[in-house]
C-alpha cells in the first residue's frame, strides 16, 4: 500500500491479509534463531549479543505487525460506524445483498487469519517451554 493512498475497506482488508501473512512466516525465523542459540560457539559472548539484538529485532517487527492490525482494525471500525450512522438510501436490494454477502466473506477470512495467528502463538509458546525444559535440563547435567 502506498504511502498516501487512503484506508479504505478494500486497503485495510488487504493490508490485514499480508500482514498476517507476514506473521505466520515469523515463527521460523523465531526457531532457527533459538536453535542456533543452543549451540556451542568458540566466541559465545559476542556472538550471543549479536543473537540476542537479531532476536529482538524479530520481536519487534512482530510488535509492530500487530500493531499494524490493531490499526487498520479500528479504520475498518471507523468506516463500518460510518456506514451504519448514515446509511445511503439509494442502495439498492441487489447491490445490499452484495455488500451483505462480500461482508460475510471478510468476516470468515478474518476469523480464519485469528485462528492462523492463535495457533502460531500456541506453538511458539509451546516451543518455548520445551525449549527452557531442554536449558534446564542441560544446565542441571552440566552442574553435576
Amino acid at each position: 500500500m502506498q504511502a498516501g493512498e487512503p484506508l479504505t475497506r478494500l486497503a485495510c482488508i488487504r493490508q490485514c491479509q499480508e500482514t498476517v501473512q507476514e506473521l505466520v512466516s515469523k515463527p521460523a525465523d523465531v526457531c532457527t534463531w533459538l536453535k542456533s542459540l543452543c549451540q556451542t560457539q568458540t566466541n559465545a559472548t559476542l556472538q550471543f549479543n549479536e543473537k540476542k539484538q537479531r532476536f529482538e529485532e524479530l520481536l519487534n517487527g512482530i510488535t509492530l505487525h500487530f500493531n499494524t492490525i490493531r490499526h487498520l482494525f479500528v479504520r475498518l471500525r471507523e468506516i463500518y460506524e460510518h456506514i451504519c450512522k448514515d446509511p445511503t438510501p439509494v442502495i439498492n436490494k441487489n447491490e445490499l445483498d452484495r455488500l451483505i454477502k462480500q461482508r460475510e466473506i471478510y468476516e470468515e477470512i478474518l476469523f480464519e487469519k485469528k485462528r492462523q495467528i492463535k495457533i502460531t502463538l500456541d506453538s511458539m509458546r509451546d516451543l518455548c517451554y520445551q525449549i527452557n525444559t531442554m536449558l534446564d535440563l542441560r544446565q542441571e547435567s552440566t552442574e553435576k
